[in-house]
């Protein structure tokens, strides 16, 4: 299991993944760092440390960059109430969008996959 390579992330989601990685390496009783386990706490907490949010705790959602078009897409719908493939909403140059849209947002970098999250 991990959370790595999905398209959105939660940060409270993270903070589960290293609770529980963390308690299955005490059940192992060792914590050797050449336990792909220790090494995958290593990258959550990393993360965690990286993005170093306000609202980690209370719910931060991190992007793949490759899903940004989507995401954009879906707050596009959530904030007008109308479907982006209605007229005239249809004709948005979708890439120009998230341009401008992108500069709310930092990235970070978690298992070789870049993530965007509001800063």
């Amino acid at each position: 299991m991990g959370i790595g390579g999905q398209n959105y992330i939660d940060s409270r989601e993270v903070d589960e993944e290293i609770n529980r990685v963390s308690q299955e390496l005490s059940d192992k009783g060792v914590l050797a760092e050449d336990d792909p386990d220790f090494e995958y706490l290593q990258q959550l907490e990393q993360l965690r440390d990286d993005v170093n949010h306000p609202y980690w705790e209370s719910g931060l959602t991190l992007i793949l960059r490759e899903s940004f078009e989507e995401y954009a897409v879906q707050l596009a719908e959530d904030v007008t109430g109308c479907r982006m493939t209605n007229w005239p909403f249809h004709r948005i140059d979708w890439e120009l969008a998230c341009a401008d849209l992108e500069a709310d947002f930092k990235e970070v970098t978690f298992q070789g996959d870049t993530y965007l999250y509001r800063s």
